[in-house]
């Protein structure tokens, strides 16, 4: 069966910088980190005081994270132009949202975001929901186009997200993964842990014919996707990189390209010694005597770590730097780990030359995906 062109026609994106993608421009592109003090609950418990939050405006609704997806669907709708919302499918990644009950917050289950979204929006269309932690809302995007490319829906709203709350702070507070020195230092020599950050993010992605057919203009093919499971360990990457250089090689290879025509790499990057391995190992299974050619960063050193919306807010970073032509640096590397050699893009200003881009994302249990997108002739 032939596969069908996929194409992104809207996004709309909420980061800790801003709402939309010029605060990514002005900030993350231009080698700024939004980590902050947190000041939307308490942090006197706890060992790290730092997130990168969203607080001038935004939502403020009972279920904040809804409402953040809700409103990037929105915008994604509207910048598309698609008119057909009663038959739009939704697929979401995200955790479930906290709400009280009997004075104590309780978790409201990941799959209600899609359903809430699809009805708040008056959308008719499939609903699903993926909840694998931080490749949630990439799986989301991935499972879209699959959808498209295999005929069975003409458009899909797709995306996910995921806004720093107490609960799982305190999570990763308690197992110290967070880092106390207010930064994040992907690749470095010197780990000193992830911080967490505001990130959400949603797409309509639909089949190129139909978007020429409507008149639309693409913002960017979606060339290639690659999902990849190893089962490794419930915690730890596999230090060899063999799944995730699977999930790289399974993206360039749905595009028909080589490595030597990548020109960029949004990495995971979570500034921890296993994941970072890991990654670079990986980076060389994949691309070979290319791996250390191809420019890479981690914006997560900016934006923090969205858990299930990374994905979704990265591949919008990976789509600006398609269309303008720049390209985000890991912000404040200055001594990568000896075995986290790579290209890396130390300072603001690189240019991007080639037309491909990719975004990668890992997260616990061994699962990991590959989003690869070329900027449209």
């Amino acid at each position: 069966m032939t596969s069908v062109e996929v194409v992104v026609t809207g996004f709309g994106v909420l980061s800790p910088s801003g709402i939309g993608a010029a605060p990514i421009l002005d900030s993350v592109f231009a080698g700024h980190s939004a980590v902050s003090a947190v000041t939307r609950f308490d942090t006197d418990a706890f060992l790290c005081h730092h997130a990168a939050t969203y607080e001038r405006e935004g939502p403020t609704q009972r279920f904040p994270q809804q409402a953040a997806i809700t409103a990037c669907a929105e915008a994604a709708i509207a910048m598309s132009g698609i008119d057909a919302l009663k038959e739009l499918p939704v697929i979401v990644g995200a955790k479930g949202d906290l709400a009280p009950r009997d004075g104590v917050a309780v978790r409201r289950p990941a799959f209600t975001i899609a359903e809430a979204v699809a009805e708040g929006l008056g959308l008719g269309g499939l609903r699903r929901t993926f909840f694998n932690a931080c490749v949630a809302s990439s799986n989301a995007i991935i499972h879209a186009c699959q959808l498209v490319a295999a005929g069975a829906e003409r458009a899909v709203l797709c995306g996910g997200g995921y806004l720093v709350d107490e609960h799982v702070f305190a999570h990763f507070d308690s197992v110290r993964a967070l880092s106390r020195i207010g930064a994040m230092a992907p690749f470095s020599r010197n780990w000193p842990g992830v911080l967490l950050g505001d990130g959400a993010a949603m797409f309509v992605v639909e089949s190129a014919a139909g978007a020429r057919q409507r008149g639309a203009t693409p913002l960017a093919k979606v060339a290639g996707w690659g999902m990849t499971s190893d089962g490794f360990h419930i915690v730890h990457p596999d230090p060899s990189g063999r799944s995730m250089a699977r999930a790289i090689s399974l993206a360039l290879q749905r595009a028909g390209i080589g490595a030597e025509e990548l020109g960029y790499i949004n990495a995971h990057g979570t500034g921890t010694e296993a994941s970072d391995r890991a990654e670079a190992a990986a980076y060389h299974l994949a691309f070979g005597n290319h791996a250390d050619g191809i420019p890479i960063s981690s914006t997560k050193a900016s934006t923090g770590h969205s858990l299930e919306g990374c994905g979704a807010l990265e591949t919008v970073i990976t789509l600006l730097a398609l269309t303008s032509g720049q390209l985000p640096p890991t912000v404040g590397l200055t001594d990568p780990a000896p075995d986290c050699k790579l290209r890396h893009i130390a300072d603001p200003g690189c240019s991007l030359e080639a037309g491909f881009a990719l975004s990668v994302n890992a997260s616990v249990g061994g699962v990991n995906s590959a989003l690869l997108l070329e900027r449209p002739s």
